[in-house]
């Protein structure tokens, strides 16, 4: 695995600095930006210390969920059992639950499952997503075992309506509605659904079927509005949802019945006290999660027939920087969080209340060189204390050109509840996670009026002590400490931008290697020892073509995703496979209006494969999308 990393790293530096070298210059263009993989050379203030990237969705994107629109566009994986199911994320190979989720400053993980299903968040109520394998960097967030994710909405302050309209095969359909105004304060709705009735190849029967049981549809509502008043600000968000899909089950298996129903009401509130270079904030979330499962076939068996859940959460943070000198500052947060689980899988109402004090801190130790020193001290109602600190550092070897940077942390995450309470396969015996990650890279960046070239690179090494992997025991899943992981992943992202009079070409490439490695037995003839764990792909390569002339433009992304062991002896795989995605758009103004139109033809070369073992994806799926504007 070594020399596989050395080799992808070279491959890159070999291919980056020619294309730098051959550049020509020319008039300069503005270049529209719609969806831009961005690496977080340019500062902004502090954190810099790890690998932190950045993926902005523009106005002109389609009605996919989140899941489709990252998984294409960053270096994340998403566990997808197939068109409308369960879509989770894992990233450098890190298991979903050991990822924290937060949106404006909410942490979303469900606090029962411990993890963020992608597919049900549609990408039209989230303006950007960042990511980090030690921290947030937008938002003073804590540390997390498998790093921070930061979705965020944003409140534009323009005038400005649209409508959009998208259908495409399987019956799939939705539309979008969203108005803002320089009031600063925004409406958003959307609705989509989709049958997903493909075709798929049952390798059981040898026959092709249509897959069944497998719709979904979905609602949602989200409206913010800012205050002003004096130097203070109030930006509040509401967030309304409701989704509605049925579970078909995995191919071969006894056919489902189960259908599931999510929904959520969250509301976050950011008060700016103070701005300027010591600004001071305060955050105010709350959160009712709904969670329903049915299934007809666990009465048979003994279980409820329905699993019924809510869960509540409110989170109030404060933050405050001080400045020392010109070259010395602190933001100093104080952070409490809040859940509650009301459940009938559990035997009574489940609580688990977290105090958080986080300092940020930046150090200027000459006009090149940083130091990141953070500290994180929390304290679990059910677990304790427990301390996460971090020490990260950069040097501008070339000023606003070349960066290294690097950092080493503690990281620490409590079991789910579902992982300690739930009915006869819970183990309310679970530890707490706890890793030690190092982790270091660079960033290139060379730009001129035409033409901009940036490169980032970076390797994390972790090492984990219990950690907390569902695993089959006797054809059932069971929560299990596995006592010791080596952990290491290699990132590399190159981003092209060329703009000239009225076209312009982009071109984003990431290549990702991960593996996770068991170091120590769980039990006496352990065979899972020296293994990678589940479902954690060997390499991932992507790739992002952007051109546009005029008012026309092509998209075409790619990606191919290695192989997936799917089972702790490492005896059994999926097979490696490739995607290829084609959109064509225009617009055309007419005076205050304008109209866009797109076709695009996802998995244009019809690949047949799972990313879950039996839970298939569709093959090629064609699509239009309208959408009209108003400003």
């Amino acid at each position: 695995m070594k020399s596989l990393f050395l080799s992808g790293f070279v491959a890159i530096i070999l291919w980056v600095y020619p294309c730098t070298l051959q550049a020509q210059v020319k008039d300069s263009v503005y270049l529209p930006e719609l969806i831009i993989l961005e690496d977080a050379f340019e500062k902004v203030e502090f954190q810099l210390g790890a690998d932190i990237k950045k993926v902005k969705l523009g106005s002109s994107v389609s009605n996919q969920s989140l899941a489709d629109i990252l998984q294409t566009l960053s270096p994340l994986f998403f566990r997808n059992q197939g068109a409308g199911l369960v879509a989770t994320v894992s990233q450098n190979g890190f298991a979903p639950h050991q990822t924290k989720v937060e949106w404006n400053g909410m942490e979303i993980n469900h606090p029962m499952v411990g993890l963020v299903d992608f597919s049900i968040i549609s990408s039209n109520f989230i303006s950007e997503a960042e990511f980090s394998s030690t921290y947030s960097q937008a938002n003073p967030g804590s540390m997390a075992l498998g790093g921070v994710i930061h979705l965020k909405t944003n409140n534009e302050n323009t005038s400005r309506s649209s409508l959009q309209y998208e259908q495409a095969q399987f019956g799939k359909y939705g539309f979008q509605f969203d108005v803002s105004s320089k009031q600063n304060s925004f409406v958003k709705l959307a609705y989509s659904q989709a049958q997903n009735d493909f075709e798929y190849y049952n390798p059981v029967f040898g026959t092709r079927e249509k897959r069944k049981r497998n719709a979904n549809q979905s609602i949602g509502f989200q409206a913010g509005k800012r205050f002003s008043v004096a130097n203070k600000e109030l930006n509040s968000t509401l967030w309304l949802q409701h989704i509605f899909r049925e579970i078909p089950g995995a191919v071969g298996t006894t056919a489902s019945d189960a259908t599931q129903q999510d929904g959520w009401i969250r509301l976050s509130n950011e008060l700016v006290l103070e701005n300027g270079e010591k600004p001071w904030k305060f955050y105010a979330n709350f959160s009712v999660d709904k969670l329903d499962y049915r299934d007809t076939l666990l009465a048979s068996a003994g279980s409820d027939e329905l699993s019924k859940s809510l869960s509540y959460k409110s989170q109030i943070r404060t933050t405050k920087r001080l400045l020392f000198s010109r070259t010395v500052w602190s933001d100093f947060n104080l952070e409490r969080l809040d859940n509650w689980v009301n459940t009938n899988n559990y035997d009574e109402l489940k609580f688990r209340g977290i105090t958080r004090f986080i300092s940020h801190s930046t150090i200027t130790v000459t006009k090149s060189i940083f130091l990141y020193p953070i500290i994180q001290l929390e304290h679990f109602s059910d677990f304790g204390w427990a301390l996460s600190p971090s020490l990260g550092t950069s040097w501008e070897w070339k000023k606003n050109r070349f960066q290294w940077f690097g950092s080493i942390s503690r990281a620490y995450t409590a079991p789910s509840l579902n992982a300690l309470y739930w009915p006869t396969l819970g183990d309310p015996n679970l530890k707490p996670e706890e890793a030690i990650k190092l982790e270091f890279g660079y960033r290139f960046k060379w730009e001129n009026k035409t033409l901009s070239v940036k490169q980032s690179s970076s390797y994390l090494l972790a090492d984990i002590k219990n950690g907390i992997q569902w695993i089959p025991v006797q054809s059932q899943w069971r929560p299990q400490n596995i006592l010791a992981l080596k952990q290491q992943a290699f990132t590399a992202n190159v981003e092209l931008k060329y703009a000239v009079q009225s076209w312009y070409i982009s071109l984003v490439s990431t290549i990702n290697m991960a593996e996770s490695i068991i170091q120590k037995s769980r039990f006496e003839g352990d065979e899972s020892v020296g293994n990678t764990l589940m479902y954690i792909p060997d390499i991932q390569f992507k790739q992002w073509f952007q051109f546009g002339i005029r008012n026309v433009q092509l998209d075409v992304n790619y990606q191919r995703v290695g192989n997936r062991f799917i089972n702790l002896s490492n005896s059994d795989w999926l097979d490696p496979y490739q995607q290829v995605d084609v959109r064509i758009s225009g617009k055309k103004r007419f005076r205050r209006m304008q109209l866009e139109c797109g076709l695009y033809v996802n998995n244009i070369t019809d690949e047949r494969y799972s990313v879950i073992k039996g839970y298939p994806v569709p093959g090629r799926i064609t699509g239009i999308i309208i959408k009209t504007t108003l400003n």
